[in-house]
């Protein structure tokens, strides 16, 4: 099983989707909603980062869970889906953002794999809590986060003891700071700056990679047919 979370994910970027630009290939996350079920009115209660992860996590609206804000860490006690999931024999995995304690990557309940780290992170070359050690690892996150990923479904993973397996890979970016967020823009522009003729191939090369690396994540240990 894989729960992959993209972050800031227009509806329409993927690759199946009628509106989806003509550049943009997901072939493996096409494949899912082929060969699946495609959501296509899909709704977030709290369209805020933390209290939506929360809310995926746990299965209750932010005023049960309590984490309100993209600071607020998790109440002790909080229980994640994942624990469940453990008790009934699944080996369980999270990669990516966590974001829940701005300033605490440690390892959370639930997970016999970790790896994440502090707020928001490092785009190149992050420093991941991998199983509560800090690692600096060269590379774009997306790419890094993803090897990771794939690295412990192939080899790390304990294939002997279980073999039900859960995986949350969570991808943060791929915005670059000096391109993107500096443009002398209001939010609302830069947000519909996809839908301007004139700077759709600027934005497509800043997005491309980030989806390329989700559709690799999306494709994860899937047998071809």
């Amino acid at each position: 099983m894989i729960f992959l979370l993209s972050d800031d994910h227009r509806f329409d970027f993927l690759g199946f989707h009628p509106n989806a630009p003509k550049w943009l290939e997901t072939p493996a996350l096409d494949r899912m909603a082929r060969e699946g079920v495609y959501f296509a009115n899909a709704f977030v209660s709290t369209s805020l980062c933390s209290p939506s992860r929360a809310s995926i996590l746990t299965g209750q609206y932010m005023h049960r869970h309590k984490i309100v804000d993209n600071q607020r860490a998790e109440p002790a006690g909080t229980v994640f889906f994942p624990q469940y999931l453990q008790k009934a024999g699944m080996q369980t995995a999270y990669v990516g953002k966590w974001h829940m304690g701005h300033d605490d990557d440690q390892p959370r309940p639930g997970f016999d794999y970790w790896t994440s780290y502090k707020g928001q992170g490092e785009y190149t070359d992050p420093t991941l809590n991998i199983n509560g050690k800090h690692q600096q690892l060269k590379g774009y996150d997306a790419d890094v986060l993803t090897d990771l990923a794939i690295q412990w479904l192939d080899k790390e993973r304990n294939k002997d003891k279980r073999t039900e397996r859960y995986k949350y890979v969570y991808h943060h970016g791929t915005w670059d700071i000096d391109s993107f967020h500096n443009l002398e823009l209001d939010p609302i522009e830069r947000h519909n700056l996809i839908d301007v003729p004139d700077q759709q191939e600027r934005i497509a090369a800043l997005h491309k990679k980030l989806f390329e690396e989700m559709d690799k994540s999306g494709g994860l240990n899937l047998p071809l047919r």
